[in-house]
């Protein structure tokens, strides 16, 4: 034979070959199709509700037909229910239209099953029951060669009912996207509404190397958008022998603080647009936040803290550095406040008897260096060089000291308050204040020229102890002194009312 005859023999019998096996492998799917069709599934989904049934002690229902595929491998449950914890405030924790689970047919041949997640509609119940218990604490062993590729959900809710307060927290998910990247890491996007205010997240964390410490750990690159504020997260995670570390930069964009308390269900001011940002950095329980910076408006500081939530009581230390604080700013625009001219209490008193809402300042420790170089208050005041230390240590609160400067004048306050929240609280303050400008002072806060001069020294230490202002009052001692140097007074009305007569009595007692 030839060899041109032998080639074509050749290829006459592998076509053959290939012919017969595409032919047996499609009636082997169209038989595995027949008798998949004819199979009833149901019988393993009971099976599946007994094995979850004997690891969780509840009853998984599946109300809906289950279908199975081939191309591609898929299995299809509807009305599938799960119930809640006993003492729950509902009978069901989890109730979805339909779950569908995808999976690779060249996985389970390598032995290892990664499942792609669909749930339509589920709504999904969080909450503390009345024994304490929370009820998505489960314990179920998965499968140690069992993955997770992707997770789709369209539609749904989840509530998140508070204990004991039964205040509740609804997401509407409108899509939940979670996919496993090619290199590594998962991928994330979610749109919600939360409380009826629109919230949208993005998120993407992928294997990386910490190069300071050649340590294996994650990079998180995060933001949302939550009612117009966005938020943002780049930073890296890895678990260390103490526990786990993640360190990263934080910035957030507020620009309606209003619009954002809805989501806290609180009434907020209008301020002006919010930018914070700040390096973060928590291992165990120790955080550092680092290079903080805050503005809004015409505000501004920066500072950095160091906090220890391992201690018997939480320790936090920090500075804050201003150039400019606006109050009138930071208060916001809103309802006005009703000043009373005539101020007392509740049983008609002028000094009020009731107790002061203070709480117990023993639930942390807190030493806290500030320094603001102006500081607009109330009435247009303006404090320049304001400096003090604020130390809240076993519930005693210090000033070490205060320092300011106003109306050309240094200001140096010292207080000391122990107890307070509690029924026997000890106050202790002094205050010396030499070279004031009376007359400035008194312009700057009532924007009228009324006095010229009058240079004021004022030297105060005193001691008051109780809970209520009536009791403090009574309880008062210590000393004042307030000398007012020569000064002149302009004031028409006065001049009017008493005439030549008043301004001959305070010529003879001060020719000034």
């Amino acid at each position: 034979m030839q060899p041109q005859n032998k080639k074509r023999s050749a290829v006459k019998t592998v076509l053959r070959v290939t012919l017969w096996a595409a032919v047996a492998l499609t009636l082997l799917f169209a038989a595995a199709v027949v008798v998949m069709h004819f199979i009833d599934w149901r019988q393993y989904a009971n099976t599946i509700a007994e094995v979850v049934k004997e690891q969780t002690g509840r009853r998984l229902e599946i109300g809906g037909p289950v279908k199975v595929g081939i191309f591609p491998a898929r299995v299809l449950i509807d009305d599938v229910t799960f119930a809640n914890a006993p003492g729950g405030s509902s009978d069901v924790m989890v109730k979805v239209k339909r779950v569908g689970a995808r999976f690779k047919l060249a996985d389970l041949i390598r032995g290892k099953l990664a499942l792609s997640i669909d749930l339509s509609e589920p709504d999904v119940l969080l909450e503390t029951v009345a024994s304490g218990e929370k009820n998505w604490s489960l314990s179920i062993e998965l499968p140690a060669k069992l993955g997770f590729a992707q997770l789709n959900v369209t539609g749904g809710q989840v509530v998140f009912r508070e204990y004991p307060s039964g205040n509740a927290w609804r997401l509407a998910v409108a899509k939940l996207m979670i996919r496993e990247r090619l290199t590594g890491g998962y991928a994330g996007r979610l749109e919600a509404n939360l409380n009826d205010i629109l919230v949208k997240l993005d998120g993407d964390v992928r294997p990386a190397e910490d190069t300071a410490g050649k340590k294996k750990t994650l990079s998180i690159d995060g933001q949302a958008d939550i009612s117009g504020a966005k938020l943002k997260f780049e930073g890296l995670a890895l678990k260390d022998t103490e526990g786990p570390i993640v360190k990263g930069n934080i910035r957030a964009d507020i620009k309606d603080l209003q619009g954002l308390g809805k989501l806290f269900q609180a009434s907020l001011p209008a301020l002006p647009p919010i930018m914070f940002a700040a390096d973060v950095a928590a291992s165990g329980q120790l955080i550092n936040v680092d290079d903080l910076k805050f503005s809004m408006g015409k505000s501004s500081l920066t500072g950095k803290f160091e906090t220890d939530m391992g201690a018997k009581r939480p320790k936090i230390k920090g500075t804050i550095s201003a150039k400019l604080i606006d109050i009138a700013e930071l208060k916001g625009s809103g309802k006005k406040v009703v000043v009373k001219t005539e101020v007392s209490g509740a049983d008609g008193r002028l000094i009020p008897t009731q107790s002061l809402a203070i709480p117990p300042l023993d639930m942390a420790d807190i030493n806290l260096t500030i320094s603001i170089e102006k500081l607009l208050a109330a009435r247009n005041l303006t404090i320049q060089n304001l400096q003090t230390n604020v130390v809240l240590a076993g519930g005693r609160l210090s000033l070490k000291p205060l320092k300011m400067h106003i109306a050309g004048a240094d200001f140096n306050f010292k207080g000391d308050a122990e107890g307070l929240g509690r029924k026997n609280a000890k106050i202790s303050a002094s205050l010396k204040a030499s070279g004031i400008d009376l007359g400035e002072l008194l312009k700057t806060v009532s924007g009228k020229e009324d006095l010229k001069g009058g240079r004021t020294v004022v030297v105060a230490d005193l001691q008051a102890s109780g809970r209520s202002p009536a009791k403090l009052a009574s309880t008062l001692k210590g000393h004042v002194r307030v000398s007012v140097g020569p000064g002149q007074v302009y004031n028409r009305n006065l001049d009017d009312l008493l005439g030549d007569v008043f301004a001959g009595v305070i010529n003879t007692i001060d020719p000034f």
